[in-house]
This record gives structure tokens, C-alpha cells and sequence, in this order.
């Protein structure tokens, strides 16, 4: 009878979670469509100032259906987040209770040991510093340095991935996970990463007006924001989309977490390989208005990892989270 309960509880819990987050898309919709229409146009092309938050805002409230696709990608997906998060606890209340069997761990499959893990990372980077080098030469301007830029460093990161994928293929034993269950795993872990990160993004913009830091756009973000070129959404949607969570995920989680959890040895070997990883996940990116969301972010995909060695449930994840931030933004250059 407590079963059944809890079970209906559940299921309460997460319809009106659902609920919740389609109203947080429409609502956001007809806000934007009678909120303030007197918004400031962005900057075209040529700007060479930073854009800001604000900047983002007043861009986006101009097309309804973008703000509202933004606010569903993230916030809604955060509230079906803390829908699975209230399932996992139920969960491990029925296990300890002896109602369900328990999962089994399975143990994160390490490619390599910390010594060649770090001398991977360290021809990847002596790659990287002669292709940056190497582009800058080339005397590209605007969208044409970003797209080439950004396409060099990504190259070169799934030549890496390439050979981590391989290694890994070659030491698991058993079937592969099947693609709809790999699916489904990225996407239930881009909601209850959304659900943590969320909340850190509110914490992260607090602490940068706290201490008056400008809150900067990502530099491809404000590149398409200033509309420098009408293809350069899709080429920045498909690498970030496609190339970047296979790249940096194989880099980080793949290679990265495994040899550093296993020089150490658990227990303690698992936060600090966590710790570790996504301290240079969210430097990579080189931007301080985005540190705290993508330490958080990549934080839960290292714990994500532990428990289930998918590392195609993390390159989905990350695929899923890269979208729900370039597919506003597209909708918004389209219109």
C-alpha cells in the first residue's frame, strides 16, 4: 500500500512538474510579446564592444517564440530534472528497503594510465598552440577567424577523442549499449544537470553584480548575436552540437577522469578526478561569466560517468545542453 502511494505521488509530482514547465514556455512567450517592445537593437555588424546579459535579453525579446523556446530549454527542462531526481530518491528509498534489487556499479573503464593520459593532453595542446598560431597568421577577420578558429581546436580534439573511443572499444568486454538507451540516459542526465546548474547560474550572476564584473555573451554566442554572417548559426550549432561534445567529452570524461580516479583509487580519487576535470572543462572555455554554470555542469557528468561508464550518455548530455542554448538562438537569427 506505501508503494502504491509513493508511486502516485510520483506520478503527481511530475505531471505537475510537466505542467509547470509548459507554462514557463508559454508564459514566457506572451511576456515577451507585451513586455517592453521599446528594446535597443543590438549592435550590427562591426561592434567591437563586448555585449552583455542585457544585450541577450533585448535581442530575444523581440521574437517570442525564441524566448520561449530558451526558457523551456532551460528552465522546463530543470523542473523534469527535479522530476527525475525525486524518482532516483524514491528509488533508493524502495532499495534500502529492501522493495527493489540493488544497482549494480559498474566500474569506469580507464584507456589509459595518468602518465599517458597527461602526455595525450600535452601533444593535443602543443597542437592546438600551432594551430591558433597558424590561423592568427592567416589574417581572418570576423565570422571567417571564428568559424576557422573554432574549427581547427575542434579537429584537433576529435583526433583525440578518435583515440580514446578506440582504446575503450578494445578494452570492454559484452554488448555495446544500444543508441535509444544511450539516448535516453544523455537525455535524462541533461535534465538533472539543468536542475542543478540552473540554480548556479542565478548564484553566478548574483556574485558578478555583487563584485560589478560585467556579464559577458561567450564569444561565438555574441557573434551570432551581432549577426555577422547568416551561416554562421548553423556552422556554430553543428560544432557545438556535434564536434564539441564528442571532443571535449572523450578529452575530459573518457580520458582525463578514469586516469586520475585510478592513480588515486576510490574513495577519494572520484571527487577529486571529478573536481580536477571540471576545473579545466570550465577554463577551456576561457570565460568568466560562464565559470561556475560550466564547473557545476561538467561536475555532474563526471558523477554521471562514475556510476555508469556511458560515455555516450555524457556526449549526448552535452549535445542536448550545447542545443538548448544555439537553438534560440537560431530561431532568433532565422526571423
Amino acid at each position: 500500500r506505501g508503494l502504491r502511494l509513493r508511486t502516485r505521488t510520483l506520478t503527481t509530482s511530475r505531471t505537475l512538474l510537466l505542467v509547470l514547465a509548459l507554462l514557463a514556455c508559454f508564459g514566457g512567450a506572451a511576456w515577451a510579446d507585451e513586455g517592453p517592445v521599446a528594446a535597443e537593437p543590438v549592435a550590427a555588424e562591426g561592434a567591437e564592444e563586448a555585449l552583455t546579459a542585457t544585450d541577450l535579453e533585448n535581442w530575444l525579446i523581440e521574437d517570442p517564440v525564441a524566448l520561449g523556446a530558451l526558457l523551456f530549454l532551460k528552465y522546463g527542462i530543470a523542473l523534469i530534472g527535479l522530476a527525475f531526481l525525486v524518482q532516483w530518491w524514491m528509488r533508493r528509498d524502495r532499495i534500502r528497503a529492501g522493495l527493489l534489487p540493488a544497482t549494480q556499479r559498474v566500474e569506469p573503464t580507464t584507456p589509459f594510465d595518468l602518465a599517458t593520459a597527461l602526455a595525450i593532453l600535452g601533444a593535443a595542446l602543443v597542437l592546438v598552440v600551432l594551430g591558433s598560431t597558424t590561423v592568427a597568421s592567416l589574417g581572418l577577420e570576423g565570422s571567417a577567424q571564428t568559424i576557422v578558429g573554432m574549427g581547427v581546436l575542434q579537429g584537433i580534439l576529435l583526433l583525440v577523442a578518435l583515440v580514446v573511443i578506440l582504446r575503450r572499444r578494445q578494452l570492454q568486454a559484452g554488448p555495446q549499449e544500444s543508441a535509444g538507451r544511450a539516448t535516453w540516459a544523455a537525455f535524462k542526465t541533461f535534465a538533472i544537470a539543468s536542475a542543478f546548474v540552473i540554480p548556479v547560474l542565478f548564484l553566478s550572476v548574483f556574485l558578478l553584480q555583487a563584485f560589478e564584473v560585467p556579464i559577458t555573451l561567450y564569444g561565438p554566442v555574441q557573434d551570432v548575436v551581432e549577426g555577422k554572417d547568416a551561416s554562421l548559426p548553423w556552422v556554430i550549432l553543428v560544432l557545438s552540437v556535434v564536434a564539441a561534445p564528442i571532443a571535449e567529452e572523450s578529452l575530459f570524461r573518457g580520458m582525463l577522469y578514469p586516469a586520475i580516479r585510478g592513480a588515486l583509487g576510490r574513495p577519494h580519487g572520484v571527487w577529486v578526478a571529478a573536481v580536477v576535470t571540471s576545473l579545466l572543462f570550465a577554463l577551456i572555455h576561457w570565460h568568466a561569466s560562464s565559470f561556475l554554470p560550466l564547473f557545476t555542469l561538467a561536475m555532474v557528468f563526471a558523477l554521471v560517468f562514475e556510476r555508469t561508464d556511458s560515455l555516450a550518455a555524457v556526449i549526448g548530455a552535452h549535445a542536448f545542453w550545447n542545443a538548448s542554448t544555439m537553438v534560440p538562438l537560431l530561431i532568433r537569427s532565422v526571423s
